[in-house]
């Protein structure tokens, strides 16, 4: 965020510009899994959060965002910037219960939402493991 202080003086388009491209965008991603929004799909899956990895589209900065499954959206606060994602979900333990889903590559826009779809098809849950 851009904090700007002072009384008086006059930007210059060089200053105006700047301030522009600080102010952050926001992801919004929403996710279904097996195409539901219910807590139940959480439980049968074990899931307990959804990881999202967020990559700038030169690979220089990588984040990791979680959220609970339950709450089958998040909000995530981010510089302008074009960006690669794949998001999972993991168990209690953090432990990977999904294959990680890849988002199309998508850009934040200055003080604007972007919302996407984010869909965990059963295909992409690991098979449990078996007790000996």
């Amino acid at each position: 965020m851009a904090v700007v202080s002072g009384c008086s003086g006059e930007a210059s388009p060089g200053d105006s510009a700047s301030l522009l491209t600080s102010e952050p965008g926001w992801l919004i991603l929403d996710w279904t899994i097996a195409g539901e929004k219910s807590p139940e799909q959480c439980d049968r899956g074990h899931a307990a959060t959804v990881a999202v990895t967020v990559t700038l589209a030169n690979g220089d900065s990588e984040r990791i965002f979680q959220d609970p499954c339950v709450a089958f959206n998040a909000t995530i606060t981010l510089a302008p910037a074009s960006y690669a994602a794949q998001a999972e979900l993991l168990d209690g333990a953090d432990g990977q219960l999904t294959t990680p889903i890849a988002l199309p590559p998508f850009e934040i826009s200055s003080g604007n939402p972007l919302r996407l779809p984010l869909e965990f098809p059963r295909s992409v849950f690991y098979a449990p493991a078996t007790q000996p």
